[in-house]
């Protein structure tokens, strides 16, 4: 099968994006509308790659959480980032993603988490 069904999870199935386009997989999940028409919500959750495709599918919303902290060998959120100075930000805005509010977390350590969102919307 190309798109199946978690075993254990009926709300989720395993898609592997190299064969099969992201519409189809998302059609396969069957779900509706809401009652009051609003479109049906989609969380990623990933990890560098994952989040870099979905750069290309599209994000309504991309919630980047930030710390003054340095992880020596820890993942990039996205593909690229970290390499020459490249920063989050800077591969979000290649995207047309732009920056919408700040939230502060936790002022001592400076932790916030950002939502990005389509500089169209």
């Amino acid at each position: 099968h190309r798109i199946v069904h978690h075993p254990e999870n009926a709300n989720a199935i395993l898609w592997n994006p190299a064969t099969v386009p992201f519409e189809e997989a998302w059609s396969k999940l069957g779900i509706a509308p809401s009652p009051n028409d609003a479109p049906p919500t989609l969380a990623v959750v990933g990890g560098t790659d994952v989040f870099g495709l979905f750069l290309g599918i599209g994000y309504d919303a991309f919630y980047l959480t930030r710390t003054e902290a340095s992880v020596p060998r820890g993942r990039p959120v996205f593909p690229g980032v970290g390499r020459d100075g490249v920063m989050p930000e800077d591969v979000m805005r290649k995207y047309d993603l732009v920056l919408k509010g700040t939230r502060v977390l936790d002022a001592a350590t400076n932790t916030r988490v950002e939502e990005w969102g389509p500089a169209k919307a």
